[in-house]
């Protein structure tokens, strides 16, 4: 297959779905597992913050762990032909050879094996799977916000306020995301229905509260509280 040929294959279109349906589920992150050369990895789709910057047809992020372990990982972009990252990282991540007779199909036995193992949508019942959804929180961590790292324990709703424009204020679909895996029934109950309020996170345990004292305080004051 020539250079030309191989850049002409939409091996990793269907992204274009998972993502859509990534964003309409407020998940930031959607890990699955892959195989190439008999070792598994756990493949991350990441979406784009809404401030970044990246190439115009480039879908998500990817990022690829060695299954058992949190480490090396390889994060790359992706658009419908081709990852876009180092292409020596790529190839010693994969145990790739070096062929300077063949670099423009270098990676098409590794873009062919994952085309025909990435979901076909984004899937809640993934996050059932305990290594699933601790990567994904893993993860979430990394990339989350400054001000929301490292934050595990939810102590109370809030309700967020305008800017300073006069314009309502909406939660992180990091936020989102980490309650739908840590409080599940928060989330279900409120989230689902209004993006106007967002579960505050501590890194002090002693500051986390049960889901239904949280729920129970909600219904008290609404998510208009004073900061602990």
């Amino acid at each position: 297959m020539t250079k030309n040929k191989l850049q002409s294959v939409e091996y990793f279109q269907i992204l274009r779905t998972v993502v859509k349906e990534m964003k309409q589920a407020e998940a930031m992150v959607y890990p699955c597992f892959v195989t190439y050369k008999n070792q598994r990895y756990i493949m991350i789709i990441i979406r784009f913050d809404k401030d970044e910057k990246h190439g115009q047809y480039e879908i998500a992020h990817l990022m690829f762990i060695k299954d058992g372990t949190m480490t090396p990982q390889l994060l790359v972009t992706v658009d419908n032909y081709r990852l876009h990252g180092s292409t020596k990282d790529i190839r010693e991540f994969f145990g790739i050879k070096f062929d300077k007779n063949n670099l423009g199909t270098l990676f098409e036995t590794l873009y062919q094996s994952l085309s025909h193992q990435l979901p076909q949508g984004y899937n809640v019942n993934a996050f059932q799977i305990p290594l699933i959804k601790k990567t994904s929180l893993t993860i979430l961590n990394q990339r989350s916000p400054n001000n929301e790292k490292d934050k595990w324990y939810g102590h109370h709703i809030m309700r967020l306020p305008v800017d300073g424009h006069g314009n309502q204020r909406y939660r992180s679909d990091y936020n989102s995301q980490k309650t739908k895996l840590l409080y599940p029934t928060i989330y279900d109950t409120l989230f689902k229905k209004d993006k106007t309020i967002s579960l505050c996170y501590y890194d002090n345990q002693n500051m986390k509260r049960s889901e239904n004292e949280i729920l129970n305080n909600f219904a008290v004051n609404k998510g208009v509280v004073q900061h602990p």
